[in-house]
């Protein structure tokens, strides 16, 4: 053999890495969330529905593809997506944006159904709301403790502090209403007739 003649190099095959159908939904949840944060909602859509397509179990791409949805008006397909979403892996948060949706819609019970479904990962805000749609149904007892669980976690919320005293008057627990009004005056901002309506709950003097 003729030492001077150099001999090939062997070719090397390398083998192309096929992403997962986990990572690929991943690539298109932060695309359409890049998309979304600069206002081009119908290529994020696309985006979502491709993310679901490979990984139906991602949650959040379900809460922010209906959220995109309601917006446009199409509250069916919005609902239907959370809820089928639930039915086929239970999470909290996709209870929620339904419960949250459904009292968007006025659809009290509905709504309190959903919310309590997803309890475990309710937020200060979430209680809140259900305080509020207890208190509409007459539930004020749960709605106090609703309430008192938001402002456990955020005390200085003026909204949250009227619908306790609410909840309490409701009771007969007439001091404790008062001190949530006083409360509520000194942490919260309302409308002059809000505020002259907390002035004599809490038993100040009006303007």
């Amino acid at each position: 053999m003729d030492k001077g003649t150099p001999q090939a190099a062997p070719a090397v095959v390398k083998k192309m890495a096929v992403p997962s159908p986990e990572a690929e939904a991943q690539q298109h949840y932060d695309d359409a969330q890049a998309l979304q944060r600069v206002g081009k909602y119908d290529a994020a859509i696309g985006q979502y529905r491709q993310a679901l397509e490979r990984n139906p179990g991602m949650a959040g791409a379900r809460i922010r593809l209906a959220g995109l949805l309601q917006e446009k008006g199409q509250v069916d397909a919005a609902l239907t997506l959370l809820q089928t979403g639930f039915e086929q892996r239970a999470d909290d948060g996709l209870a929620i944006a339904a419960g949250r949706l459904l009292a968007d819609l006025g659809q009290r019970d509905a709504a309190l159904d959903w919310l309590q479904r997803g309890e475990a990962g309710l937020r200060p805000a979430d209680h809140a709301l259900m305080g509020a749609l207890l208190s509409q149904a007459y539930r004020h007892e749960a709605a106090g403790r609703a309430y008192q669980r938001a402002l456990a976690a955020d005390p200085g919320q003026g909204g949250w502090l009227l619908g306790l005293g609410l909840a309490m008057e409701a009771q007969g627990r007439r001091d404790e209403a008062r001190a949530a009004y006083r409360n509520a005056l000194e942490r919260g901002r309302f409308n002059p007739e809000v505020t002259q309506f907390l002035r004599e709950r809490s038993g100040g003097s009006g303007p």
